[in-house]
C-alpha cells in the first residue's frame, strides 16, 4: 500500500520547476502590488495565504494516516 502512494508522489512530483523559476514568478506577481491603498488585495492575500497552508497541512495529515483509515 505504502508503495502505491509513493509511486503516486512520484508521478506528482517529476515535473519539477527549478527554484529559480518560482522565485522569479513570485517576485513577479509582488512587484506591482501596493500593500497601502489597497484593501481588497490586502483581504484576498489574507484569507488566501492561510486557506492554501490549511490544505497543504491536510493533504500531509491524509498522507500520513493512510495506515489508519480502514480502505
Amino acid at each position: 500500500m505504502k508503495m502505491v502512494i509513493l509511486d503516486a508522489f512520484g508521478v506528482f512530483f517529476s515535473h519539477q520547476i527549478p527554484m529559480a523559476q518560482v522565485r522569479e514568478q513570485i517576485k513577479n506577481f509582488f512587484e506591482g502590488l501596493q500593500w497601502r491603498g489597497n484593501i481588497y488585495k490586502a483581504l484576498v492575500l489574507s484569507l488566501l495565504v492561510p486557506m492554501v497552508l490549511y490544505t497543504v497541512c491536510r493533504i500531509l495529515f491524509y498522507f500520513f494516516n493512510i495506515d489508519f483509515s480502514p480502505a
